[in-house]
């Protein structure tokens, strides 16, 4: 239980009642992804000279990050969808999708020959 306004509901029906305008995937980007001008410094071919390329956030890492956030804090959410299995991504295509349209689109690591697919210029808050 809440507080006394809320009266005997549970609090996650609570917030699928009044709080149900946005997903988990909406309130992830906004509040755990950010933009920014940072940059990195990558060594050449046998280390000779160094490169500045904008700072690169691969999407996998992104995903387990979202993945444990819904396991820690969404639980029923995390096993009503399957996210649990290890043969499915569920929320995969609509993150990459989210994410796209806020920050731009995913493209290879520029700094590595064969890189990860991710995001230029957002990191994590």
């Amino acid at each position: 239980m809440c507080n006394l306004s809320m009266g005997r509901e549970n609090l996650n029906d609570f917030k699928q009642r009044y709080f149900n305008d946005k997903s988990y995937i909406d309130i992830y980007v906004n509040c755990f992804l950010t933009k920014t001008n940072e940059k990195r410094r990558v060594k050449g071919y046998l280390g000779f000279g160094d490169h500045e390329y904008p700072l690169f956030l691969p999407f996998s890492e992104i995903y387990t990050d979202y993945k444990k956030w819904i396991y820690y804090n969404h639980t029923q959410y995390y096993d009503k969808i399957g996210m649990n299995s290890w043969c499915k991504s569920p929320d995969k295509i609509q993150l990459g999708n989210k994410i796209s349209t806020k920050y731009g689109p995913m493209i290879k690591d520029p700094s590595v020959m064969n890189g990860t697919y991710g995001f230029n210029n957002i990191k994590f808050k």
